[in-house]
Parts: C-alpha cells; structure tokens; sequence
C-alpha cells in the first residue's frame, strides 16, 4: 500500500470516528443542556437567568461543550434583606465536558468560557465577598472546573459599595495554578492619579499556602510596553503586595506610564534603566539605577539661556502614596559633567509639585569651557567680565520650589586663583573663600589684582534672597588695599552699557539697600595725585552715598573731608565739606598741570597751604560733569611762601613805567628787582567759585618786596577781571626824585592795576573806579576813627573784646575796604 492510500485510509477513519462521536453528542445535546444548566443552578444560592442554549464539539474540542446565552448570575447581598447586584452578565457562558467522559463515563464540568459580558467583584464589611454564592449543602459531584475562560469582559472590583479598579479583560485563562491574561484601561483607585490607563499581557504562576496567602510570579510580562518580571502576594484579608522589576526602560516609555507629564517637560537622558518596584494598596516605591548616558536639559526647566548637554549617572528612587496622591523622590550620587561643571548631587522632596525639592550639590566649574551656559541672566556685557582661567570650587544646598523658582539657604565656594578681563585689562582673583548660610551671603576673604589696585575684599549681605532677585542689598563691605588706582575705575564706569532712557529717579541700588562701607589703601593715585594712607567709612542706600569721613596723606600734607552724593532723576549731586593742611602748593600745581595755564606755575610758587570750606558738584544722567553747577566756599591760606621768576611782574613792571601819572615814581629795573624773588610769611583769603566763575574778595598780601591788596574773579575758560592795589611808598623809586620823598597823607595813597583779558594775554589799564571808590571808603573810616576819639572812653574789657574781634576778621565776609597802609592788617 502506497503512502497516500495509507494516510487516505488513516484520514476518512478520523473523519467517520469524529462524525460519529459529533452524532453521539448532538442526539444526546438535550441531556447535556439539562445537566449544564443544573449543575450551575444546584451550586450557587443567587438567582441566574439564561437565555437560548446550544450544544458545541467543535469550539472547545477536544471537551463538549454547553453554550447558554444572555446569563445573568446574581451576586450575594451585602447584607439581609438587601438587594443583591449583579455577579456576572455575559452574552455567552460556555460549560465544557470532558469527551471521554461524556462517551464512556459520567460527564463533569471541567471548563467555563465567559464572553462578552461584565464583572463584577465586591468586597463586603467583615471580610465578606459578593461571589460568595456556592450552595454547600448540595451532594452533586459533576462540577469540577479546573480551568475558566473569560473574553471581552468588563471587569469592575468595588469595596464596601465604592469603586476601586476597573478594566477591560481582553482574554484570560486559569488551569492548573497558571494564569494568562490580556487587558487594558487597568485604573485603581488613587493610582489613576498618578499612572495612566494601564494596559498589557503577562503569564503567571501562583499557589496557595495553608494559611490562605496567595501568591504568583509573573514572567516575561507587559505593562504599557514596559517589560516586568514580578512577584505578588494577596491575603484573605485583600492584602496585596506586588515586587518586581521594569527591564530597560527609557525617558519616554517611563513618561508615558505617568498621568502627569510636566516633570518629563525640558529634559531627556539618552540611556535606559532597571526599575524596581514594591507596591500595596497604600503606598509603592520605585528603584532606580541610571548607568551613565548622554542627557540635556532645557531652558524652560533651568532658567537658563542655553541647553545644557553632558554626561549623567546615578540612582535614586520614588515613594507613592496613592491614598494622599503623593509622589516622593529621592536622588543618590548624581553625577554630572557638562560643559565645564562636574558635579554630585543629591536631593529629594517629600511631596512632588507640593514640596520643595532640597538638592545638596557638591561641584567644581572649570572656567577655562564653556560654563557660562550654566550662568543665569548672562548678558553679553557681563559675559565679556567672565572668568576664562581657574578653577572653583563649591557646595550649595538648592530648593526647586513647586513655582520653579531656585532658591540656595547654603553654598560655600572656594578658589586658589581666577583669571579674567574687566574693559581689556587682565584681572587676578584668588584665595577666594566665600559663604552663604540662613540667608547671610560672606566673603571672608578674597584677594585682587587689577589695573594695578591690589588689595583684600571681605563682605557681609544679610539680604541675600532679596539681593539675588535684583531686591535690597543690606550688609557692609571691607576693602582694604595695597595700592587703588582710581582712573581704571572710572574708564570702566564710562564704558559701561547702562540705559541712561530709563524711567524713573536714579539709583546707587535697589530700594531699601543700607550697605556700610569701610576702604583703607596704602596708595591712592587718581590722575597725577598720589595719596598715602587713605581710608573711608559710610553707608550707601538706594539714592544716597554717604561719605561719614575720608583722610589721607597727599601733596605733603593731609586732608579730611565728609559728605554725600545723591541722586534725583536725571542728575547726581555730590557735597562735601572738609579741610586740607600742610600741603605744597608747587606740589598741587605740578600735580595739576598748572590747572591749564602758564602765568603761575608750579616752578614759580612754594609755601605750605591750608583749605577749609565745601564744595558741590552736578553730574547728568550720562555721567558728565556739569561745570555751571558747581559752587565752592573755601578759605585758603599759604605760610611762609615764596613767588620767584613770575614772568607776569614783568609786565606789571613795563605798565606802570608806561603810565604817566605813576612813572615818575617808578624805577622799573627796581622793581623788577624786587619783584624777582617775592617772600611772605602769611597770606589767607576766602574764595567763592560760583557759576564757572571763581572769585576772590579782598586779600591782603604782605611780602618782602611790597604789599598789594588783590581782589577779582577769573572764569574757568580763563577770563580774568582782577584789580591789584599798591601803596605809592612801595612803588617809590628808592632814590629821591624830583617830587621828594611822598609821604602817606593818611588817606591812603594807592595806586589801582586792572587785569583785564585773559590769563595767557593780560590787558593792564589803571583803575579809577577802585582808586576813588578807596578814597571814599579811606575818608569814611578817617571820620569815624576821630568820631571814636571824641566818646567817652571805653571799658577795659570792651577794649580787650574789640581787639580780639579785630584780629580774627571772618573770612566769609566779602569787604570792600581796599588798602590802607596804617591798618595793623595790611
């Protein structure tokens, strides 16, 4: 016999047996209906209604199998006398026999199929269950079911009347301690909060132990794409716990699980990891391991202009409370380097999106990279400011607010060295140790080097939250310095961008700002002044730098002065009032350059000066000083001075020859003589500078040559309007002319010089407005001093007062009393 008439032969006996028990089956389908449907009805208690039955060989072959339609299986009370809620409602329950048994033996029920219907699990008060229904009286043996079949069910699980889980089952089946299982839209409870509707595939294995603890291992399984290996374990009293493990899970498919998607927003990890969960009704906990792998971080999440990008590691897990709907997390040995920053992190917050997250980051920025991308509000300007060499090193405690706003309680930061440039000059900072802690900001100690200012700042802000979001600034700050080189500073200051446009009064800092200052430098250069041992205390607020005091040693002498600058809004006032002693006046001029003139200049002048008085200076908006706004109130003094080489006496001298009233008295070769070399031991005088003009009232100035009295203003474009005054005694020609010798008439005999012009091209002309205005005032006094004569004559005390009045006249007072040469102050 061939092959194919073998498997022919083998197949038409298949056919004709399978027929054949087909037609045992269906001639006696009646009898298995009726035993189906008794042997549900005789073991459970509830009501159940049914619909068309049919016998099946085929669909469940190799079992036969009962499929009644439209089943409606009630579900036991919550209580007596309560209504019972629907157990099961399916379009189809499929009761399946064993073919053997129902050819030769008794037939049992071995399967159910369920399909297409709902669910329906609740748990009652006291332990009790919804599908506890069996009838335990009954004696029937036919209903052994060792596997169930559920299709397309709408699965729903309530407690004590309230919903907890809910799902759709896709297809599952139980036989001989396994289960499979395919679902979706899987919620529970608070859970949906937190995960989106779950869905997935698994295959389990699960036994129960004497004491009624089940408990399943679950292999290879699927969870929202997410693959699971996982044990659970459920008590009698529906104590569930789950543990198990997410294999290779990246940022996206981890973001798809949760609910919320706002903390995946802004950043990406490129690696993926292992989760480890353990999780009851109540809480859960989720391990992690991030191996290390590329990631990047957003603007939107940091605050920062750029993204960041590097390399991260490190492991951390979170705690969820489903019941409160809390989400924990917490960070272990995060390691990050990117763009300079290599950094350990750890943090953790008790509540997500209600918590702060506290970070504790211990770090160190290479400033020679690209780490300026981790700097906040980085303009270009302060860029160009920026370290490029160095390192620093630094650890801060960080709060992420649920606002998203960082705030830092604690940082202390440290360096060796910085290296830099402020406006094209290179500066050094180094042995940099600075501190922040409960909101106090401290530099203890931080050393300088730039445009030759050399010196140690240390610095206390006690406002520092305030500060760091453009607020207060309220501390004190101590500077104190080898050498400060103040014409750097300025040119910094000029090339600075600031918005000159923008609205509002001017301010040194932000409102509410009290911040001391102490500065104390060996050295002070501004321009050609070099001072020694300078020092200056004050305070400086939000429109106001107040100057309690500021001394040093400059031009051989010392100066001290006090005052303050404000601002309104458009314009910067600075007051001071002080005193200056014991300095060199050729010292000044030579400082100064002659203040931009050539008749006195430095070689020309020597004597020790004093100042006192005060001064007030106007700058604008834009920093320009502005020269009509200046006024000055001075008295000025010079002690045992000397004016030698004068070029100006000349011309003096060659006018007065020219003049025809005073040439006959005057030998000009004598005068130039005496004029060469001028002494004097004392000579003061107020000086009042007012509207660019300054000007000076009347002085007396008594030399070895001669005595002049001067009075007059010059313009700070150089105009002059001066007018000297000598007595003709002192302009005699020192043999005897033909006039004889000229005595003093006793109303003063002077003679009247006008300066007119300009310092560089004088005009000399005589002065006869001054001469009779003297003549006057000479007439006056010589009356008044014969009235006094007259009068009875004073006390002795009155006598003492009026001399000590003499002898100190006030400077202040601007007289118009020109010379007199029997006046003890001439």
């Amino acid at each position: 016999m061939t092959l194919k008439k073998t498997v022919a032969y083998i197949f038409i006996v298949l056919l004709v047996a399978i027929i054949g028990v087909a037609s045992v089956v269906f001639v006696k389908g009646d009898s298995w209906k009726e035993l189906a449907l008794n042997s549900i009805g005789d073991n459970i208690q509830s009501e159940m209604a049914v619909g068309d039955m049919a016998v099946s060989f085929f669909s469940t072959f190799p079992q036969v199998s009962v499929d009644i339609s439209d089943v409606r299986i009630a579900g036991a009370p919550s209580r007596t006398g309560a209504e019972a809620d629907t157990l099961l409602n399916v379009s189809k329950l499929g009761i399946a026999f064993s073919l053997w048994e129902v050819l030769f033996g008794d037939p049992v029920i071995r399967s159910i199929y369920l399909k297409n219907g709902e669910l329906l699990i609740e748990e009652f008060a006291r332990g009790r269950w919804n599908y506890e229904i069996s009838n335990r009286v009954s004696d029937r043996t036919n209903l052994e079911i060792s596997s169930i079949h559920l299709s397309n069910i709408d699965f729903l699980y309530k407690e004590k009347g309230k919903e907890k889980s809910s799902c759709i089952i896709n297809s599952a089946s139980h036989s001989d301690g396994l289960i499979s299982i395919s679902f979706q839209d899987f919620k529970y409870d608070d859970v949906s909060d937190i995960f989106v509707p779950l869905f997935g595939e698994l295959d389990a294995s699960y036994s129960i132990s004497e004491d009624g603890l089940y408990s399943a291992t679950i292999k290879n399984g699927v969870l929202n794409n997410l693959s699971t290996t996982c044990d659970l374990s459920w008590s009698s009293k529906n104590n569930i716990e789950a543990k198990g493990h997410f294999s290779n899970v990246s940022k996206d498919e981890l973001e798809a699980v949760f609910l919320e998607k706002e903390a995946f927003d802004g950043w990406s990890y490129s690696g993926t990891t292992n989760l480890f969960f353990n999780s009851n009704r109540e809480i859960g906990r989720v391990d992690f391991l991030l191996p290390e792998a590329d990631f990047a971080v957003a603007p939107s999440l940091t605050g920062l202009a750029l993204n960041n990008k590097g390399q991260i590691s490190g492991k951390g897990w979170i705690d969820l409370n489903y019941k409160k709907d809390i989400v924990a997390f917490t960070l272990e040995d995060l390691s990050i380097n990117s763009n300079g920053l290599e950094a350990l992190v750890s943090g953790s917050t008790k509540a997500w999106n209600k918590k702060p997250v506290e970070f504790d980051v211990d770090a160190s920025l290479d400033l020679s990279s690209s780490y300026l991308s981790w700097i906040p509000n980085s303009t270009s300007q302060v860029q160009s400011y920026m370290p490029n060499e160095g390192n620093i090193k630094f650890s801060t405690l960080v709060s992420w607010m649920p606002s998203g706003e960082f705030k830092t309680s604690q940082i202390q930061i440290e360096s060796s060295s910085i290296k830099g440039s402020l406006n094209s000059t290179p500066y050094t900072l180094s042995n940099v140790i600075c501190s922040l802690s409960n909101g106090v900001f401290e530099i203890s100690d931080l050393n300088y080097n730039w445009a030759g200012n050399i010196g140690e700042v240390s610095s206390r802000i006690i406002s520092y939250d305030d500060a760091s979001k453009g607020g207060k600034i309220q501390g004190s700050v101590k500077i104190s310095a080898e050498s400060t080189i103040v014409d750097p500073i300025f040119n910094w200051w000029e090339n600075s961008s600031s918005d000159t446009s923008q609205n509002g009064p001017l301010k040194l800092l932000p409102l509410g700002s009290a911040l001391n200052y102490f500065v104390n430098t060996d050295v002070l250069i501004w321009g050609g002044l070099e001072c020694q041992n300078a020092s200056s205390k004050g305070e400086i607020n939000s429109k106001k730098l107040r100057i309690s005091f500021a001394k040093a040693n400059l031009l051989g002498g010392e100066a001290t002065v006090q005052g303050q600058l404000k601002t309104t809004l458009n314009k910067i006032f600075l007051s001071l009032t002080g005193a200056a002693e014991g300095f060199s006046y050729s010292e000044l001029f030579r400082t100064y350059n002659n203040f931009g003139q050539t008749v006195l200049r430095a070689e020309h002048i020597q004597g020790r000066g004093e100042v006192a008085g005060s001064a007030n200076m106007v700058w604008n908006k834009a920093g320009k000083w502005l020269p009509k706004l200046f006024d000055s109130e001075l008295h000025a003094s010079i002690s045992n001075g000397r004016l030698k080489g004068l070029e100006v006496f000349d011309d003096v001298a060659n006018y007065l020859k020219e003049n025809r009233l005073i040439a006959p008295l005057v030998d000009p070769d004598d005068l130039r003589s005496r004029l060469a070399d001028i002494e004097f031991d004392f000579v003061e005088t107020p000086i009042s500078v007012s509207m660019s003009t300054v000007s000076v009232p009347f002085t007396n100035i008594q030399s070895s040559a001669m005595n002049v009295s001067l009075e007059g203003r010059q313009t700070f474009k150089g105009g002059i309007d001066y007018t000297l005054g000598f007595a003709l005694r002192d302009l005699r020609d020192n043999k005897q002319g033909e006039f004889g010798e000229i005595e003093d008439d006793g109303l003063g005999n002077m003679f009247f010089l006008g300066m007119d012009g300009t310092l560089d091209e004088p005009v000399y002309r005589y002065d006869r407005k001054a001469h009779k205005a003297h003549r006057r005032r000479s007439i006056r006094n010589e009356a008044k001093r014969i009235k006094d004569a007259f009068s009875k004559d004073k006390t002795e005390e009155e006598k003492m007062k009026e001399k000590e009045q003499k002898s100190k006249p006030s400077w202040r007072q601007n007289t118009d009393k020109l010379d007199d040469p029997d006046d003890d102050d001439f």
